[in-house]
């Protein structure tokens, strides 16, 4: 009997070691990217983006002959983007007024492509397709007090690839 109850201990003692092992092993990785900060956030602008973050308090830097290594929570992305794809078009694409009550026009300016033709299509924010049409001049009038007040999204397109998308902002 005390055999028992000595081999009930030893078992308890490594159970409880194993737990401990396990846990110390596992949970750092669960909180391994978390830090506090005092500030943060994105910036994006026509040529980029960007993503910050202002005191970060742990990181180490480690530098050799073939560079530099910083550790810590968020660390720079470079892309390179691999050939010579040619803009769509030189198009420069204004809408106004926005916010709007029952219209609002697309204006392009700039040299439109020899080959290919503009549109442009309205969705609601449920990505229903409401309104869609070529542009036949450079400044286009688009009807919008059948629409309830909210939020849409016009995509101005070059034949089928996306050249911008405007969030538009419908009143009453």
């Amino acid at each position: 009997m005390k055999k028992l109850i000595r081999e009930a201990g030893y078992m308890k003692r490594h159970t409880l070691v194993l737990v401990f092992f396990i846990s110390a092993t596992a949970l750092p990785g669960i909180w391994a990217q978390d830090t506090v900060l005092s500030s943060g956030g994105d910036a994006t602008a026509s040529n980029g983006s960007v993503s910050f973050s202002v005191g970060q308090v742990a990181y180490t830097s480690q530098s050799g002959i073939s560079g530099v290594v910083n550790a810590g929570v968020q660390q720079p992305v470079q892309v390179i983007m691999v050939g010579n794809e040619e803009p769509l078009s030189e198009v420069t694409i204004g809408i106004y007024p926005n916010p709007t009550k029952d219209k609002l026009v697309i204006e392009l300016s700039g040299e439109y492509p020899a080959r290919g033709q503009h549109s442009f299509s309205l969705y609601d924010l449920y990505g229903k397709l409401l309104l869609q049409e070529h542009i036949r001049s450079s400044s286009v009038i688009i009807p919008l007090d059948n629409y309830a007040h909210g939020m849409y999204l016009l995509k101005v397109s070059h034949d089928t690839d996306v050249i911008k998308t405007f969030k538009v902002i419908k009143t009453n």
